[in-house]
């Protein structure tokens, strides 16, 4: 049963919808645009700001997704084919803070090597946000990694997860397993994961 106890000074958000927000996926992703940035960013900074402190850093702006209907880790710069993931704020002063701005990004992608090693539980553990890690990287990275891991990966990143269910009852992302069940390589994964 849902816990419908309140947070305290959180208005009507229960434990359980906070959770969901820290730990469940994002699921209605789109791109930052200039119609969208009231949604998720200060009042005061504008998508042309954006854009500006962006590009002054050499950070393409065109990569930072957003959630518009969570209120809580709703804003990424995700960059699937580097597998280059981080938390945005988007306020002036925090895009800018060299300790946990763009540059602090910069500095951290610089580390991130778990893709390049292929070193999968390592990427999703520590390189991909706990929002991002169902649907925005791993349902379109999973033909890539090796039969025999890709069970486990999707085992230990479930695992991790707090789900909605949906209208039938199920959790998205065990709909999605049962979808992604059709490809022969997920299903030999599975035989020789046991």
């Amino acid at each position: 049963m849902e816990s419908k106890e309140r947070i305290q000074g959180s208005g009507n958000v229960s434990k359980s919808s906070l959770l969901q927000q820290v730990r469940g996926s994002m699921v209605n992703i789109e791109k930052l645009t200039p119609d969208n940035i009231g949604k998720v960013a200060d009042e005061e900074l504008s998508y042309e700001r954006a854009r500006e402190i962006f590009e002054a850093e050499g950070v393409d702006i065109d990569k930072v997704i957003v959630d518009p209907t969570r209120f809580i880790y709703n804003v990424y710069y995700a960059d699937y084919e580097n597998g280059i993931y981080f938390d945005v704020h988007l306020t002036e002063h925090l895009l800018l803070d060299k300790h946990g701005g763009i540059a602090a990004m910069k500095t951290m992608a610089a580390k991130n090597d778990a893709l390049e090693k292929r070193d999968w539980h390592t990427f999703y553990l520590r390189d991909v946000p706990c929002p991002l890690k169902i649907f925005f990287d791993f349902q379109r990275r999973y033909k890539e990694i090796e039969p025999e891991q890709v069970y486990g990966v999707w085992e230990e990143i479930h695992k991790n997860l707090d789900y909605e269910k949906t209208d039938n009852g199920r959790t998205r992302c065990w709909t999605m397993f049962l979808l992604m069940l059709r490809s022969p390589k997920i299903c030999r994964s599975m035989r020789t994961a046991g």
